[in-house]
């Protein structure tokens, strides 16, 4: 039987090993690299079948190469047991920190394989030499048995999600012969290779490599503490003329806040990294405050967006958004109302050269299949972007994504986790 991922019914490999596990009481698999996302695709069938026991054959290193999780060989000169075991903790713990493997996936699978090691029905052994082949060999339970004693499917798919699940792959089941010819050559490859789990020093390395040195290690109440106080002191570190910024705030006859003050020296570190910042104080602590703050202080032509009922008059003498332009001495900025996005287009065509944008009530854009995102997008980009609304988060987390596509691009974006083989 051929299994491509791709087949009329739909079947996959993973789904197909998953069922012959439900039948079996082992498995053996030859795999490049033991990747734990293949785990979680097999994870129902693990759990269910609680006598299964797996022995797993790696064959290569794992690394990483321009942002991926790669399959790599070592030429090392040093092959004795020890040399082995140490490079393949160093590769795991590669793989285990990488950011490539930070999601809730990762973490679910990576507490499967803890258990089944807990459990010992997880065995792990290095090749002494690379080997990339795919193989995956099954013993039947004894109620299947008497049908056959085994079968094996090997191919092109390795034991991760994109290779069981995800990708284009050509691999084949194989019952009526070969199965003698295909144990031996695992058998003899195991016996020749460096145990990983055989002993319980080996063991409780590997266990405590998955449980202290990956992504879903436990932080401890000091590493929290830390990391706070490391973050908040680097965005404090942005260059903030503070004397400057008390002179805007005198001559704009507001009151000086600390944590308003704060907010300023955080936003323009963002606008520095990503171009783009959301502002999302709740009402009444002075967003637009902040925001007429940040434009004084960046000094560049920019572009105000807002409901009409906040643009308030000309001449700044009835609050609102024309208040704030006239207090912060913002000349060089123009007052847009939001019930007028096809004029804005009609304005970009000809005055395009705004340099910052700042949206209120920013959630009223929450849909970007509407003509007034697109509008938005349009006048936001290439521009600094300042987004304020006290509910970033309105309905669904697309919401949220959204107002971060406004400066962020959806390829490229350091919000968006990237794939890999993980």
């Amino acid at each position: 039987m051929f299994i491509t991922n791709c087949d009329v019914e739909g079947k996959n490999l993973g789904q197909r090993l998953g069922e012959l596990m439900n039948i079996s009481n082992q498995l053996d698999m030859l795999v490049g690299f033991f990747y734990f996302s293949g785990v979680s695709v097999l994870a129902n069938s693990l759990e269910s079948n609680s006598t299964m026991r797996m022995r797993v054959l790696v064959g290569m290193e794992a690394g990483q190469f321009l942002g991926q999780l790669v399959e790599v060989f070592q030429d090392a000169t040093a092959n004795d047991d020890v040399s082995i075991r140490q490079r393949f903790y160093a590769s795991l713990q590669n793989i285990l920190g990488s950011e490539k493997v930070d999601n809730r996936a990762f973490h679910e699978r990576l507490r499967i394989f803890i258990q089944l090691l807990e459990e010992k029905r997880l065995e792990v052994r290095k090749t002494r030499e690379p080997n990339h082949a795919k193989l995956y060999i099954f013993s039947m339970d004894d109620a299947h048995k008497s049908i056959r004693e085994k079968l094996w499917i090997t191919g092109s798919s390795n034991f991760s999600e994109p290779g069981l699940s995800l990708r284009n792959e050509f691999n084949v089941e194989i019952c009526d012969f070969g199965a003698e010819e295909a144990s031996n050559y695992f058998e003899e490859l195991w016996d020749d290779a460096v145990p990983l789990t055989d002993d319980e020093d080996q063991r409780m390395t590997l266990l405590q490599i998955l449980k202290d040195c990956s992504v879903a290690a436990a932080v401890t109440p000091f590493e929290a503490y830390f990391l706070i106080m490391q973050n908040y002191l680097e965005h404090q570190q942005v260059k903030l003329n503070s004397a400057r910024l008390e002179r805007i705030l005198k001559e704009a006859e507001f009151t000086k806040y600390r944590y308003q003050v704060d907010a300023v020296a955080q936003a323009i570190a963002k606008l520095d990294a990503y171009h783009g910042v959301i502002i999302a104080d709740v009402v009444g602590l002075g967003k637009s405050i902040i925001a007429g703050l940040i434009a004084a202080m960046r000094q560049k032509r920019g572009l105000i967006i807002c409901p009409p009922g906040l643009m308030g008059k000309n001449d700044g003498s009835t609050g609102g958004w024309y208040e704030y332009k006239h207090r912060f001495h913002l000349t060089n900025w123009e007052i847009w109302s939001r019930g007028n996005m096809d004029g804005l287009l009609e304005k970009l065509r000809h005055d395009p050269d705004f340099e910052m944008v700042i949206v209120d009530e920013a959630h009223n854009f929450r849909n970007e299949k509407t003509a007034d995102y697109g509008a938005l997008a349009l006048a936001c980009s290439g521009k600094e972007v300042v987004l304020l609304t006290a509910t970033p988060f309105n309905n669904r987390p697309s919401d949220l994504l959204a107002l971060l596509h406004l400066f962020s691009n959806g390829k490229n974006s350091p919000f968006v986790p990237g794939g890999g083989l993980g």
